[in-house]
C-alpha cells in the first residue's frame, strides 16, 4: 500500500541524480574503489531524501532519526553501490554459463538482462525505485530496527534493498515495459543475488564514506565489541576484490583483485609424530584445512614471493565471506580470523600474543578510518566459545629474537584449544630449531611449475589468469621459455614483476638487463635485482607521466627533489633532457632507497616511519626545507611502495611486499658505498658511514646482503670500484672504535659500530675478486663477535677465507658460521664452540681445539696437522679428506665422525704381556 505522495519534486530530483551517479559509476567499473565516497552536496540530497520519506523516518528507534540525518544518507548511498555492483556482477555470471551451454556456431540470443543494467537501462528503474520509497507506508517495507547499528549490520532488511529489489525484479512497477533485471522469485534464484549484494555492501563498508557512516553511528550511540568484529569481518571479506599489488592506477599496474588470481599453489609438509616430508605436492590451502582440524598449530614457510601473504589472505577472506552472507544466529559455527601483521603488530618489547592481537584491531581501525569508534572495552572481539584462527601474517618481519620468538609460540600454545587454532607464516629462516617448533607441522610452499598438467603447468594458468586483466599482448609459457626464464619466474610476485615489464626486458643472450649471467637451467635463482630495477624504474616512470599530466603539484616536487638530490649527490641522478618524466622517476627510485633503509633500521629497533619522519628524513639528508613538497613525495614513495592495505594520513610507511624492501636497502647500501669509495680517507669514511649506522644490514631471514652482493658483483661495478670497496671493507673490519646511537648516555648495546663491522667483513669476505680478509690483529674476530652478541639478537658472521694468524678465539661461539676456507694456523679455539660450523678447506694447523665442541661441525679437506684436539666433542663431524697427521685427537673422540678419506697417523703399537 501506497500513501498520498507528497514529497517535493526538487528533493526526490536532487535523490535520483546522486541515485543514478552512484548506478553509473558501479555498473561501468566494476571494481574495488579504495578511495570512494560522496562529496557534501550529494550527501545533502540524500539526507533531505531520507527526511521526506516515512519508511525511513520510522526505520529507526523513536527520536534517533534527528541525531542519526547523515548517517541514514550514508547507508542510502552504501545500499545503492552495492545493488548495482551486485546486479553487475551477476550479470557477469550469466554471460558466462550462457557462453557455456552455447552449441558451437550458435548466435547468441539479445541478452535483455544486460540491455537492463546498462545505465540508461538502470536509470528509470532507480528513478521507479525512489519513488517506491518515497510513497510507502512504513508497514510496505518492514518494521523500524531494533538498533541503530541495524543500518550496518542488517542490509537486507533495509526499506532500500526491498525498494530496489521491487522495482528491478518486477516489470509491472515500470510504465515503459523495461524487462526484469532480477529474478527473485523462488530461492534457488534469490539466494545468490543475496550473496553478492551483502559481498558488495562488504566491499563499499570499507571505503572512506564506509567509515564516515560509522563514525556518524558511533555519533549517536557507542559501538558493541559485536559491532567491531562485523566491521573486521566486512573488511577482511572486501580483501577479495582488492588488487593483490596495491590500488594504483597511476603507475598503469592493472586491476588485479586477489579473486581473479584463485591459483591454489602446492605444498609439501612434515608431521608429528615422525616428521617425514611428505615429498609428494598437494594444494595448500587444502591441506591446511586438513592440518588444522588435527593440529592446534600449523607453520606455512616458503622462499621470498611464494605467496605467503596471498594464502593469508585468500584463507581470511573465505572465511569471512562465511560471516558476511549468513544468518546471524548462525555466527557461532563460524571461523572467526584474527589476523596479525608480523611487521607491525607484534612489538620488541612486548612480543605477546595478547599485545599483539590488541595493535592489530587499533591498527585495522585506523585504516578504516573508525579510529574514533575503538575503546578498550570494544576490542574485547572474542569470547572463549568462539571458534577462532590467529593467522600470524610475517612473523619472520616482526624481527624478534629467537627467545622472543620462542616466547610467542608459547602464547599461542597457550590460546589454541578445542576451538582456537592458529596459522603462522614466516620464513623458515626465521624460526628457531628447538623442540618448541618441533611439535606443529611445518607446511613449505613450492615454486609455480610450468610441468604440472595441464599443459604449462601452474605458469600457464596464472598467464591465462593475467591475460585476461592486462590490457597487453597475451604472454604465454612458450615465450618464458624462449626468453630462458622460466626458471627464474617459480613465484607468484616474480611471474608478476616479470609479466608487467615483459616489453622493457632484455632479448635472450643469457643474461639480465645489468648484464649478469643468468643461471642455468635447474640452478637455484638469486634475488633478481635487476628485474626489481626495471620494474620499480618502469612505476616510477608511469607515475611522473601521470603527474606531468594530471598533478602540476605533485610534478613540481618530483622537479624539486631532482634537483635536490643532484646538487647534493652528484650522478646519483642524471637530467634526461629527451625524457623528464624518467629523469623524476630517478629521485623517486632514490628517495625510494633511502626511505627502504630507514624503515629497515628503525624495524631493527621496533618502530615505525611515520610520514612526518620521512619528511624530517629527507630534510635532513637533502639539507632542505621540504615542507609542503616533501609530505607530497612521501606520499608518492607510499604508493609506490604497493602496500596491500592503506595507511593512515600519518603512516606507518611500508612496502607491500618484504622484497621489495630488501632491494631497496641493497640499493641504497650501493649508493652510498659509491660515495665511500669515490673519496677515500678516514674523514670522509666515517662522514658517509653515519647513515650505514642507521641499522644492521645482516639477518639470518633478510635478502637484502643478497641483492647488495649481486649488484656490487655486477657490471655497474668496475674492477677498481671493487678494489677500493675491498680496502674500505677492510678499514671499516678493523675499526673498533664504538658510536653510541645515544652518545650522551652511551650504553654497549646501542653501540652500532658492530652491525657495520659484520657487514664490512661480509663485503670484503664474498664480493667479487675478494680473496679474504686478511687480518694482522688477533683479537679483531673475538671482538665482533662479543660485540654482537651485546647489540643484535642473532649474529650471521659471513667470512670466507678470513686470515688471521695466531688468532684468539677462546671460548668464542662460531656455531653455524660461514669459515670455509679460513686460514687459521696456531689459533687458539680453547673451549670454542663449533657446533655446525662451515670450515671445510681450512687451514688449522697446529690450531688448540682443546675442549671444543665439534658436533656437526664440517671440516672437510681441511689441514689439522699438529692440531690440539683433546677431549673435543666430535661426535657427526665431517672429516672426510682432511689433514689429521700429528693431530692429539683419541679415538673415543671420533664416534659417529665421518672420516673417509682423512689423512692419519698409524695407530700406535699397545705391546704385549708377558
Amino acid at each position: 500500500m501506497e500513501s498520498e505522495f507528497d514529497m517535493d519534486a526538487v528533493t526526490i530530483d536532487g535523490a535520483w541524480k546522486v541515485a543514478g551517479e552512484i548506478f553509473r559509476a558501479a555498473l561501468t567499473e566494476d571494481r574495488f574503489q579504495p578511495r570512494w565516497t560522496l562529496d557534501a552536496e550529494a550527501l545533502l540530497a540524500l539526507t533531505r531524501f531520507a527526511k521526506e520519506t516515512r519508511a525511513l523516518a520510522a526505520l529507526l528507534p523513536p527520536g534517533a532519526l534527528t541525531a542519526s540525518e547523515d548517517a541514514v544518507a550514508h547507508h542510502i548511498a552504501i545500499l545503492l553501490r552495492a545493488f548495482a555492483l551486485a546486479l553487475t556482477r551477476q550479470s557477469a555470471l550469466h554471460s558466462v554459463e550462457r557462453r557455456t551451454h552455447q552449441a558451437p556456431g550458435e548466435r547468441a540470443s539479445l541478452d535483455m538482462e544486460s540491455e537492463a543494467l546498462r545505465p540508461k537501462g538502470a536509470e528509470p528503474r532507480l528513478r521507479l525505485a525512489l519513488d517506491h520509497l518515497a510513497r510507502a507506508d512504513v508497514d510496505v517495507l518492514g518494521p523500524p530496527f531494533e538498533r541503530l547499528s541495524d543500518l550496518v549490520d542488517a542490509p537486507l532488511a533495509s526499506p532500500v534493498y526491498k525498494a530496489l529489489c521491487a522495482v528491478f525484479a518486477q516489470a509491472a512497477l515500470s510504465a515503459d515495459a523495461i524487462p526484469p533485471a532480477l529474478d527473485l522469485a523462488t530461492p534457488a534464484a534469490r539466494t545468490p543475488f543475496e550473496r553478492l549484494y551483502l559481498l558488495a555492501h562488504a566491499e563499499a563498508m570499507t571505503s572512506p564514506l564506509g567509515a564516515a557512516f560509522v563514525r556518524a553511528l558511533h555519533a549517536t550511540a557507542s559501538m558493541s565489541p559485536s559491532f567491531l568484529r562485523g566491521v573486521l569481518m566486512r573488511s577482511l571479506s572486501a580483501s577479495r576484490v582488492r588488487s593483490m599489488f596495491g590500488e594504483a592506477d597511476a603507475l598503469r599496474i592493472p586491476h588485479l583483485p586477489l579473486e581473479a588470481f584463485d591459483l591454489d599453489l602446492l605444498a609439501t609438509w612434515t608431521e608429528p609424530p615422525n616428521f617425514q616430508r611428505h615429498a609428494t605436492p598437494r594444494p595448500l590451502l587444502g591441506l591446511i584445512d586438513e592440518l588444522l582440524a588435527k593440529h592446534r598449530i600449523v607453520i606455512v614457510c616458503g622462499a621470498p614471493g611464494r605467496g605467503q601473504s596471498l594464502t593469508a589472505r585468500k584463507i581470511t577472506s573465505a572465511w569471512a565471506d562465511r560471516h558476511v552472507t549468513v544468518d546471524p544466529s548462525m555466527a557461532s559455527d563460524l571461523t572467526f580470523p584474527l589476523v596479525i601483521d608480523g611487521g607491525r603488530d607484534i612489538a620488541h618489547h612486548d612480543p605477546s600474543l595478547g599485545a599483539a592481537v590488541r595493535c592489530a584491531l587499533q591498527r585495522k581501525a585506523d585504516s578504516l578510518g573508525i579510529t574514533a569508534v575503538i575503546d578498550e572495552a570494544s576490542l574485547a572481539v572474542t569470547s572463549p566459545g568462539d571458534r577462532v584462527v590467529y593467522v600470524v601474517d610475517g612473523l619472520d618481519e616482526a624481527g624478534l629474537t629467537l627467545t622472543a620468538t620462542e616466547a610467542l609460540f608459547r602464547d599461542l600454545v597457550h590460546a589454541t584449544r578445542d576451538t582456537h587454532r592458529a596459522i603462522v607464516f614466516s620464513r623458515k629462516a626465521a624460526l628457531p630449531d628447538t623442540k618448541a617448533f618441533a611439535e606443529h607441522p611445518i607446511v613449505y610452499i613450492e615454486d609455480l611449475s610450468p610441468h604440472t598438467s595441464p599443459a604449462g603447468g601452474q605458469i600457464a594458468a596464472w598467464l591465462e589468469r593475467w591475460n585476461l586483466r592486462s590490457g597487453k599482448a597475451p604472454l604465454t609459457v612458450e615465450q618464458f621459455k624462449e626468453r630462458g626464464l622460466v626458471d627464474a619466474a617459480g613465484t607468484p610476485l616474480v611471474l608478476f614483476m616479470r609479466a608487467l615489464t615483459w616489453e622493457a626486458q632484455p632479448p635472450t643472450d643469457g643474461s639480465d638487463d645489468e648484464g649478469v649471467a643468468r643461471p642455468g637451467l635447474g640452478q637455484p635463482q638469486g634475488p633478481q635485482g635487476a628485474l626489481h630495477e626495471r620494474f620499480f624504474r618502469q612505476l616510477a616512470t608511469a607515475q611522473c607521466d601521470h603527474a606531468r599530466a594530471c598533478d602540476a603539484a605533485t610534478w613540481e616536487a618530483f622537479t624539486r627533489l631532482l634537483h635536490a638530490v643532484s646538487e647534493r649527490h652528484p650522478g646519483e641522478v642524471a637530467f634526461l633532457e629527451d625524457d623528464p618524466s624518467a629523469a623524476r622517476a630517478q629521485g623517486m627510485l632514490w628517495l625510494l632507497s633511502r626511505l627502504a633503509w630507514a624503515i629497515h633500521g628503525r624495524r631493527g629497533r621496533g618502530q615505525a616511519l611515520t610520514v612526518q619522519d620521512a619528511v624530517r628524513l629527507l630534510e635532513a639528508e637533502l639539507g632542505v626545507t621540504a615542507e609542503p613538497w616533501g609530505r607530497q613525495l612521501v606520499r608518492a614513495a607510499m604508493t609506490l611502495m604497493l602496500p596491500l592495505e592503506p595507511a593512515g594520513e600519518d603512516g606507518p610507511l611500508v612496502f607491500g611486499h618484504r622484497a621489495f624492501r630488501e632491494f631497496f636497502v641493497a640499493r641504497y647500501w650501493a649508493l652510498v658505498l659509491r660515495r665511500i669509495v669515490a673519496r677515500p680517507g678516514a674523514e670522509a669514511r666515517r662522514v658517509h658511514e653515519g647513515t650505514l649506522l642507521e641499522g644492521r644490514l645482516l639477518g639470518a631471514a633478510d635478502e637484502s646482503f643478497a641483492f647488495l652482493l649481486e649488484k656490487l658483483n655486477g657490471p655497474s661495478w668496475s674492477e677498481a670500484e671493487r678494489e677500493a670497496l675491498l680496502q674500505w671493507a677492510h678499514d671499516a673490519f678493523v675499526d673498533e672504535t664504538s658510536d653510541f646511537l645515544r652518545p650522551e648516555r652511551p650504553r654497549w648495546e646501542e653501540d652500532r659500530r658492530p652491525a657495520l663491522r659484520e657487514a664490512a667483513l661480509a663485503i670484503g669476505s664474498l664480493m667479487s675478486g675478494a680473496t679474504g680478509m686478511v687480518v694482522g690483529e688477533r683479537r679483531a674476530l673475538k671482538t665482533l663477535l662479543a660485540s654482537l652478541s651485546i647489540t643484535v639478537p642473532e649474529r650471521s658472521v659471513k667470512a670466507p677465507r678470513f686470515s688471521c694468524e695466531d688468532a684468539d678465539l677462546e671460548g668464542v661461539n662460531l656455531a653455524g658460521f660461514d669459515l670455509e676456507g679460513a686460514n687459521l694456523p696456531r689459533a687458539n679455539l680453547v673451549d670454542a664452540n663449533l657446533v655446525g660450523t662451515n670450515l671445510v678447506g681450512a687451514n688449522l694447523s697446529g690450531a688448540n681445539l682443546t675442549r671444543a665442541n665439534l658436533l656437526s661441525v664440517k671440516l672437510g679437506r681441511a689441514n689439522l696437522a699438529g692440531a690440539h684436539l683433546e677431549d673435543v666433542s666430535a661426535f657427526l663431524a665431517d672429516f672426510r679428506g682432511a689433514n689429521l697427521l700429528g693431530a692429539s685427537l683419541e679415538e673415543k673422540a671420533l664416534m659417529g665422525a665421518k672420516l673417509e678419506g682423512a689423512l692419519r697417523d698409524p695407530p700406535k703399537p699397545t705391546g704385549k704381556k708377558r
